[in-house]
């Protein structure tokens, strides 16, 4: 049997440990993050769209 800490099972322990207001303040970071990932989609759409520049910028921005 090997001894290694099994830390996902650790981690959901001490998740469901925290109060539910912690868990709301998590819920709504999450959110957030998502909206703004598709609000950084959505306006690249439009540069992509309506900015000819936009794609050549873009490529010296990887470069």
């Amino acid at each position: 049997m090997d001894d290694a800490p099994n830390f996902k099972k650790e981690i959901s322990s001490m998740a469901g440990l925290l109060p539910q207001p912690l868990e709301r303040i998590q819920d709504f970071v999450n959110s957030i993050s998502a909206k703004a990932g598709q609000a950084s989609k959505i306006l690249d759409q439009v540069l992509r769209r309506h900015n000819p520049r936009y794609e050549h910028l873009l490529g010296l921005l990887k470069a």
